[in-house]
């Protein structure tokens, strides 16, 4: 049994430098940078987790600590939207798949490094950048601020392709010999088929991404709409127009009431309604007496 790792956490080729470290190829500082990334993304999204609470609470106040930014159904939606992006990306598929993954996949086979390892910290980076760019779209006006998420999104769902590469090419090129298939530990096997089915899942989520959306409304068909006050947001990569029951005033002889037609509405809590009610929505009243 081996009780003595010379050097286990350095690499052989890097320095003891701050940029050294943060600019290394080897496969455990990687994966440390992983973790601590998803520890911050895990707190901030407690953190909005805790403000979406309180403004469900008191829907009629200015969401805490944004007090500087308009309190909108849009902004609501932002929020929420970038709750998700960070518990979903940066922490769920971050922390088991790439943190723990990267320090401890070559560990457990007998390599000394994962198949690609400037490939590996090129990931990592194109992550940071997907997460920077994430946050950003949140203080961005919606029209800009949903065009850079997609932007951030389709990032990051190439570099867990890059990722995902890696991982299975390391799993059948670089085992040590004597480790047949069989053999692998258990978490070998879930780190290798999670990589083939992220290859599955983000080549697909990317496409959607990256592709253009013609789903999108126009500026000029969002301001043809002749409701007195239509509140849209850009919620998901499909483009969904919004409409909020608090901003809708329109009367029952109103000519372009037809506009509610087939529209997803949601209350003043921000929840969807039920898609059984879709109807004919002439009024405010109407709205309210079927939901």
């Amino acid at each position: 049994m081996v009780t003595y790792d010379d050097g286990g956490d350095t690499s052989p080729s890097s320095g003891s430098g701050f940029l050294s470290r943060l600019f290394s190829t080897h496969h455990k500082t990687i994966g440390l940078q992983y973790l601590w990334l998803a520890l911050a993304s895990v707190l901030v999204g407690m953190v909005l987790s805790a403000l979406l609470r309180l403004h469900a609470t008191w829907p009629d106040r200015a969401i805490p600590f944004l007090a500087s930014m308009e309190s909108t159904p849009e902004r609501f939606a932002a929020m929420r939207l970038l709750h998700g992006s960070l518990m979903v990306f940066f922490v769920l598929t971050a922390a088991p798949q790439l943190g723990f993954g990267n320090y401890l996949l070559p560990l457990q086979i007998g390599a000394e490094e994962m198949a690609f390892p400037s490939l590996n910290l090129l990931s990592f980076w194109m992550t940071v950048g997907s997460l920077v760019g994430m946050t950003a779209s949140f203080f961005l006006p919606l029209a800009n601020g949903i065009n850079v998420w997609l932007a951030s999104a389709s990032l990051f769902s190439l570099a867990a392709l890059f990722s995902a590469l890696n991982f299975a090419t390391t799993t059948i090129e670089m085992r040590a010999k004597g480790m047949t298939l069989p053999r692998m530990p258990v978490t070998v096997w879930a780190w290798f088929l999670n990589a083939i089915l992220s290859m599955l899942v983000f080549s697909v989520l990317l496409a959607g991404c990256a592709a253009p959306n013609p789903a999108k409304p126009t500026d000029a068909a969002l301001n043809s709409m002749p409701s007195q006050s239509l509140a849209v947001a850009m919620v998901a990569p499909v483009g969904n127009p919004t409409l909020d029951i608090r901003n809708v005033h329109l009367s029952n002889d109103d000519p372009g009431s037809e506009v509610l037609d087939n529209l997803p509405v949601v209350d003043e809590f921000g929840q969807w309604i039920p898609a059984e009610y879709p109807g004919k929505i002439k009024s405010l009243d109407q709205l309210k007496s079927k939901w």
